[in-house]
């Protein structure tokens, strides 16, 4: 998966606003695009965060 693209997006159906993941699997639910949008943005900032150490373990791990 590409760093730049986010993994949880958001998707609006008929009254309520779902949080989707990278696996297209639901993860919240909410009423509001706000709160929708304020969790994708957390979960996104999480995953990029453990995406980047991951990296730079396995990049000093590869080193030596």
């Amino acid at each position: 998966m590409n760093i730049d693209t986010p993994p949880y997006r958001v998707e609006r159906d008929d009254a309520s606003f779902r949080v989707v993941g990278p696996a297209e699997l639901t993860v919240m639910v909410y009423g509001d695009s706000r709160s929708a949008d304020h969790t994708a943005a957390l979960l996104n900032k999480a995953w990029q965060s453990g995406y980047k150490t991951g990296y730079r373990e396995g990049k000093s791990a590869a080193r030596g």
